[in-house]
């Protein structure tokens, strides 16, 4: 007789699954585990073996955590195999005869073990000539459980051998002719199966196809954010001692929070959408037609969860990039050059309400251009497209042409561009800048 399969037994208690409990996160555990579990941990613990959110942080407050644990899908094929296995593994007697022979077979239909004389009268019976014998020694566990029946819920002595697609619900003759005589949608078991078998088929498939894409998508923005961070060092590193805090700054940003959590939330999508698949490819594989039917309802609502987790990330459209531009970061050094230097220059005065005089850093933004300073017009403005990048040498710093005016000059520079007109451009005045060294 087979051995029970190691993947019958719970991985928290090591025994044989007792009310095999479904989680969200795919693992299957022991009903009275997890309410343990949850006692244990005052009903907040996760899966405990991924950590995994097992209840609604909304029912964490409800003290009846055993009718909690209830309202989790049940694996009804894990269950079927766990009671076979216990039915072939207890005492390998002759349930016909009273003789306490050893049985050597056992009848599918009647669920009973068979010495090698009860076998040989069994099928002699009108009414058990078409049963099926097997020999013990060849019988397994899912051979059982495969052919083994549900029986309708509202009768328990009654086979169940109708599907009641609208109440979702595994029915009898009877039942079909009373509680569900109005019901549109009832058909044979098998019928049922085959259809609910090729949905979760197509499920498992689709899901199979989606989830090399987000693992793609997910090295994808692994390798960018890694090739940021390579240009962010290089450039840092051509810069002086005082720019290292700056580093690290944009190493944080590339490293941000928000973007690994876009990430492991990519993650926990394409790792749900695998075990997912796997649960959906053995239902489809091993469940027999009516414990398949019977999980419908719950399996039909985690796809639907499921789905609405992968469209969220697709939303994600990965992270923001940093631009390195060298000729900001020459301006940017020669600007922390001049902080700190001696200067016969008065401070600065606070300005008065309402002033818009510039900040300091604007004016050591805009002291660093001198006259004579070859720049152009930056490339990422609004200017025309035709004026865009136009060039010119810097004539006064700060700007006279604003001075003349009698307005506060820092801040701005002047220009005589290389076709002789002239004007005055922000450098700093109010965080704007319009010009780049060329």
């Amino acid at each position: 007789m087979a051995q029970a399969s190691s993947t019958l037994e719970c991985p928290v208690c090591s025994d044989l699954y007792n009310n095999p409990k479904l989680l969200v996160c795919n693992h299957i555990i022991c009903g009275k585990c997890i309410l343990d579990w949850l006692g244990k941990t005052k009903g907040s613990g996760g899966c405990p073996l991924c950590r995994a959110p097992i209840l609604s942080p909304s029912t964490f407050h409800q003290d009846d955590l055993e009718d909690l644990v209830d309202t989790l899908p049940t694996d009804l094929t894990i269950m079927a195999k766990v009671e076979s296995t216990k039915m072939l593994g207890s005492r390998c007697v002759c349930m016909s005869c009273d003789n306490n022979v050893t049985a050597t077979s056992f009848c599918l239909q009647c669920n009973m073990k068979l010495c090698k004389s009860c076998a040989k009268n069994h099928r002699k019976f009108p009414s058990m000539k078409n049963h099926v014998v097997e020999e013990l020694d060849s019988l397994t566990p899912e051979r059982l459980a495969e052919v083994n029946h549900s029986t309708c819920k509202s009768h328990d002595d009654r086979l169940a051998e109708l599907y009641c697609s609208t109440h979702q619900e595994l029915i009898c003759l009877l039942c079909s002719s009373t509680n569900h005589r109005v019901c549109t949608e009832v058909r044979v078991i098998k019928e049922a199966a085959a259809e609910k078998r090729e949905k979760f088929r197509e499920e498992a498939q689709r899901l199979r196809e989606k989830e090399p894409a987000m693992r793609a998508k997910i090295m994808e923005a692994k390798a960018k954010l890694a090739e940021m961070r390579t240009k962010a060092n290089k450039k840092f590193d051509t810069l002086q001692q005082c720019v290292e805090r700056r580093r690290q700054e944009v190493n944080d940003l590339i490293l941000a929070e928000e973007v690994q959590q876009d990430l492991a939330q990519q993650d926990q999508v394409r790792a749900a959408t695998l075990s997912q698949t796997v649960v959906l490819d053995s239902l489809v594989g091993e469940a027999p037609d009516d414990a398949l039917l019977d999980m419908e309802k719950a399996m039909t609502s985690r796809l639907q969860d499921l789905q609405q987790r992968i469209t969220e990330t697709d939303k994600i459209q990965g992270p923001a990039y940093i631009t390195v531009d060298s000729q900001k970061l020459t301006v940017v050094k020669s600007a922390i050059a001049t902080l700190g230097t001696r200067s016969n220059t008065p401070p600065e005065q606070s300005p008065a309400s309402g002033s818009s005089g510039p900040k300091p850093r604007e004016k050591a933004l805009a002291e660093v251009l001198k006259v004579g300073d070859h720049v152009r017009l930056r490339m990422d403005m609004w200017w025309p497209s035709a004026e865009r990048g136009r060039r010119g040498i810097v004539t006064a710093v700060p700007s006279s042409r604003v001075a003349s005016r009698g307005e506060d000059a820092r801040g701005f520079v002047d220009v005589r561009w290389d076709d002789g007109e002239e004007e005055c451009h922000y450098m700093g005045r109010g965080g704007q800048y319009d010009l780049d060294l060329a």
